[in-house]
């Protein structure tokens, strides 16, 4: 019984570490999102601005 119980708090404690990972890694890519998004309207505006004058 103590050794099933061990299992299952492995089990439980690598599932948390696996959740934690994978919402780390969706924040990064949000991130990386945002700041691609960032990036092509700075080139927008730049790009326009250019063309303007």
């Amino acid at each position: 019984m103590n050794l099933l119980n061990h299992y299952l708090t492995l089990y439980v404690l690598r599932c948390f570490l696996i959740y934690r990972i994978k919402n780390q890694k969706k924040k990064e890519v949000e991130i990386s999102k945002m700041r691609r998004n960032i990036r092509t309207t700075e080139g927008i505006v730049f790009g326009g601005l250019y063309l303007i004058f």
